[in-house]
């Protein structure tokens, strides 16, 4: 199978795992204002993370994938700080940091485990569910419009800047992916899968959380 071939079976694997759980993220009770503080205090604890991960990529990248290892630093570069965005949402909001769901470590967790055990292109597979995340079947924009409409925009930079510069980002990572080996892209391919598992699990334990109960109302 030629690269581009096996960059399009990426592609289309990952839209076929986000149609999974996009349902259950659109009929996630984002106008309640409890389950998004919940839903953006989570994602604090994984940007804290981000940086760590593309840097420990980076660093494991030999010279045979040195482009892996520029592309691994420039997105840490756009990632930096992006863990500001939700303390700032929650000043707007006047909301405390909520602790971190037991479901959510190991989304970062095994990512670590699979760049230094299995191979730091590995990463990809992740990058591949969270950022496409943001646009399949246009579930960013619509959560996005949806918490803007409610919280306004002051509230919701974490939303917006994720939704406006993922597509980018998504269009350079399929292109690097068509100089993967076979290999490479067989790794890709299982932790992406592990993500889609992983951030799944996480998605129901928010919704079992926050969806259906009395919590609070926007300010």
């Amino acid at each position: 199978m030629n690269n581009n071939n096996q960059t399009k079976n990426i592609k289309s694997l990952t839209y076929s795992e986000l149609d999974k759980i996009s349902d259950l993220v659109l009929n996630y009770p984002w106008e309640n204002k409890d389950a998004y503080v919940g839903f953006i205090s989570n994602m604090y604890y994984f940007l804290s993370q981000a940086c760590r991960l593309l840097t420990a990529a980076a660093s494991r990248c030999d010279l045979t994938y040195d482009q892996f290892h520029h592309r691994f630093v420039e997105h840490a570069h756009e990632e930096k700080n992006h863990e500001k965005l939700v303390t700032h949402d929650l000043k707007a909001l006047g909301a405390d940091l909520n602790p971190v769901l037991p479901s959510m470590p190991p989304i970062w967790q095994t990512q670590f485990y699979l760049i230094q055990n299995v191979s730091p292109l590995s990463l990809l597979g992740c990058v591949a569910y969270l950022e496409n995340l943001s646009l399949v079947k246009e579930v960013g924009p619509l959560v996005y419009k949806r918490c803007l409409e409610v919280y306004g925009k002051k509230a919701t930079s974490y939303l917006r800047v994720h939704v406006e510069e993922d597509g980018d980002h998504i269009d350079k990572l399929f292109t690097t992916l068509e100089s993967l080996p076979e290999h490479e892209i067989k790794n890709v391919r299982e932790s992406l899968l592990t993500t889609s598992t992983l951030y799944k699990n996480f998605f129901s334990e928010l919704s079992d959380v926050y969806v259906g109960k009395k919590t609070g109302k926007a300010a």
